[in-house]
């Protein structure tokens, strides 16, 4: 995982030198909406590794190929829909997002219709606790991107939409390397008759999706905000600079993010078998959060001290060391509730999935009243994520050490 990351980052690196400052902004919008869309996928991914740890323990490996299979072939109705609505939407999203072309809008809802098969993939290694499998996904998702992207430059067709078109054409590389490998993992085997997405427990699903989605939302608004009024608005001109430097100091800040991706990627199968054993789960929990801060919290610290050094190393073209300081402190509380929400689902605690949709509501009428230059949406972020995790870390410790309490043995 650590390697994906840094490969990511070549990636990133390499677009924001080969890009204009205007289409580095489109492609970062254009990033963020594919993660809040994404967030779904991860609902699935989670349901599904739930569904399969729980069907792997009952049955083993074998049971679960129909399991599979089931979700295989209603992910690919699902994404001939996602694809239509994207094609449908086109010209009045691109105009709504200034993105200059509906084409640019079309690329990211084929990107989003090929990604839905990933998180089928990944829930599945996941559900096994193929954990290497899962590592395994995630590099060479990030290697086929840099590669694509490699090769859109030489053939010259790298502007906004050409960086967006390295997703999907990364995402049919991966069904088509994993999926066999998957298969030989489950061996062929035929699940019982429940093994199909009734074996996800139930409200699993909705819960998991609406937690999920509206968290991605609350964590990635801002880019789309940016985007919505200095994306070639009047505000631009009196910034003088693009979007492409708030989304290169936000991607630099987001980086924070995807150090808790593999830690909740183990944490939710484990959390999810304490679970259903009846066994604590607190010290997974706390174990999950004490590596998010001795990673985080030095690097939060490096990037604001060494801003400058950063973004030259990354964006050279772009000087968001400004903005970098500010972002790596507005995003940390993030950090932390990824960890917090993915443990409140694995061990049940529904209520995760009613504050979070209230929440993203609630940032996003502060955004439309507070967003007058970069700093003051960034501030926004900031304080709108820590005062969602003061009360989000407060129930969900509170509840794991009563559960704690409850199943030791006497």
């Amino acid at each position: 995982m650590s390697s994906a990351a840094l490969i990511n980052l070549l990636y990133i690196r390499f677009l924001g030198q080969k890009l204009s400052d205007d289409d580095l902004g489109v492609f970062f919008t254009a990033q963020s909406v594919l993660l809040i869309f994404g967030a779904a996928g991860g609902a699935l991914q989670v349901s599904i590794a739930g569904g399969a740890a729980h069907l792997g323990a009952a049955g083993g490996v074998h049971a679960l190929a129909g399991f599979a299979g089931s979700w295989f072939r209603r992910i690919s109705v699902a994404s001939l829909l996602v694809f239509a609505a994207f094609a449908v939407f086109s010209v009045p999203a691109s105009r709504f997002l200034h993105l200059g072309s509906p084409i640019t809008f079309a690329a990211m809802g084929l990107a989003a219709a090929l990604y839905a098969f990933i998180p089928v993939l990944n829930g599945m290694f996941q559900g096994m606790q193929s954990f290497w499998m899962c590592a395994a996904l995630h590099v060479a998702d990030v290697g086929l991107r840099l590669c694509w992207a490699l090769l859109f430059h030489r053939l010259g067709i790298l502007d906004a939409t050409g960086a967006i078109a390295t997703l999907p054409c990364t995402f049919v590389v991966l069904s088509v390397l994993f999926g066999p490998l998957l298969a030989r993992s489950l061996g062929g085997g035929r699940a019982p008759a429940q093994a199909g997405p009734a074996a996800v427990r139930r409200g699993d699903l909705p819960a998991v999706t609406a937690s999920l989605i509206s968290l991605s939302c609350f964590s990635y608004f801002d880019m789309l905000v940016v985007q919505k009024f200095f994306g070639g608005g009047p505000l631009l001109q009196e910034l003088i600079r693009g979007t492409g430097v708030y989304g290169a100091a936000a991607y630099i800040g987001r980086s924070f993010m995807f150090i808790a991706a593999p830690l909740v990627m183990v944490m939710f199968p484990k959390a999810r078998d304490c679970e259903s054993r009846g066994a604590p789960s607190w010290h997974l929990l706390r174990r999950s959060l004490a590596s998010v801060a001795v990673v985080c919290l030095p690097l939060a610290a490096f990037c604001w001290f060494f801003a400058e050094e950063v973004s030259a190393v990354l964006f050279p073209s772009v000087g968001a060391a400004e903005l970098v300081r500010m972002y790596v402190i507005a995003i940390l509380p993030y950090v932390f509730l990824t960890v917090f929400v993915h443990y409140c689902l694995a061990v049940g605690e529904r209520w995760i999935s009613r504050v979070l949709p209230l929440a993203a509501g609630a940032q996003l009428a502060v955004y439309a009243v507070f967003h007058s230059s970069y700093p003051e949406v960034i501030l926004v972020l900031g304080v709108t994520g820590f005062m969602l995790l003061l009360p989000v870390a407060a129930v969900s410790i509170a509840g794991a050490l009563r559960r704690e309490g409850w199943k030791k043995p006497a």
